[in-house]
């Protein structure tokens, strides 16, 4: 037997099949669009952004009831993204002046957010990344009209090996399902990390390959 060695961060033992959960990275190539299809980029990303903001309003708030106003307000800081105008204006001006699609625009913008975030010496700012990358991931599924994965279709106990999860996936599983949470990524201050432990479901992160030596249906 294998042991493996991570950053305990939400307490517990369990004995489970595992789940492994395929990373999901978004790659969107840069297109340009005609000067005609300007104000219909804009409407498209205007829609996404509220449709976006309505769908973390609710989780936030479902996410309060279920497991106290502090872990809700997790959801605060992407609200705070949203509503964000410098960022919101890097969106709009990617489809206005250099008529990127609004999926590119969106993209290009938060992941040079994120690049900022990274350099910062505060472990705190660098676990961030995880919530900018989650909105990202909101706003591509907006705009393409695709749905997130759904963690909630999960009709069996498992133990879920994944790469990472964002704070909005965390806060969506369902606890009869999820017995476990093991990944490859993250640590103590992360809002994923502070949402499984609010959730009394045992999590370790920090285990840098989980994913390469556990296949699903593994104990």
């Amino acid at each position: 037997m294998e042991i493996k060695k991570g950053i305990g961060v939400s307490s517990g033992v369990v004995v489970c099949q595992a789940l492994l959960l395929s990373d999901e990275d978004l790659r969107i190539g840069r297109r340009a669009i005609a000067a005609s299809q300007i104000e219909m980029e804009r409407q498209r990303l205007s829609d996404a952004l509220a449709s976006s903001r309505a769908d973390i309003r609710l989780l936030r708030d479902q996410t309060a009831r279920d497991f106290g106003q502090e872990t809700g307000a997790i959801f605060n800081f992407h609200l705070g993204l949203l509503d964000d105008p410098t960022l919101l204006d890097t969106f709009y001006q990617g489809v206005e002046k250099h008529r990127f699609t609004a999926e590119y625009a969106v993209s290009r913008s938060l992941r040079e957010y994120s690049k900022q975030f990274l350099k910062q010496k505060d472990v705190y700012f660098r676990d961030r990344v995880k919530d900018i990358y989650d909105i990202e991931k909101r706003l591509i599924h907006k705009l393409q009209g695709r749905d997130r994965v759904r963690l909630a279709d999960i009709t069996e106990p498992v133990a879920l090996v994944a790469h990472d999860l964002t704070p909005s996936q965390t806060a969506s599983l369902d606890r009869t399902k999820i017995k476990a949470i093991c990944i490859d990524a993250g640590g103590k201050t992360s809002h994923t990390a502070i949402i499984a432990n609010s959730m009394g479901i045992p999590a370790i992160v920090g285990l840098e390959n989980i994913t390469q030596d556990v296949t699903s249906g593994d104990t």
